[in-house]
């Protein structure tokens, strides 16, 4: 109702906005969900402190957009 984007998945592959700007030295890292539901990606060798929280893994960038483009993986 105010407008605010939620990215839904439930299988598959899905877009989703970053909270920084996109990489793609972040090509194969790991994200959760960040500040208003925007990709935060997670740090190299700390995705064991995320254990539960881990919405996806990065398979491509779209600059033009600032999206992650990720291959949903929910536990």
């Amino acid at each position: 109702r105010d407008g605010l984007k939620i990215p839904v998945g439930l299988v598959g592959t899905l877009f989703v906005d970053s909270e920084d700007q996109v990489s793609n030295k972040n090509i194969n890292r790991f994200v959760c969900a960040g500040i208003n539901g925007k990709a935060r990606v997670i740090p190299e060798g700390e995705a064991y402190k995320y254990e539960g929280s881990i919405v996806g893994k990065i398979i491509d960038v779209d600059k033009i957009k600032n999206q992650y483009k990720i291959i949903i993986s929910l536990r």
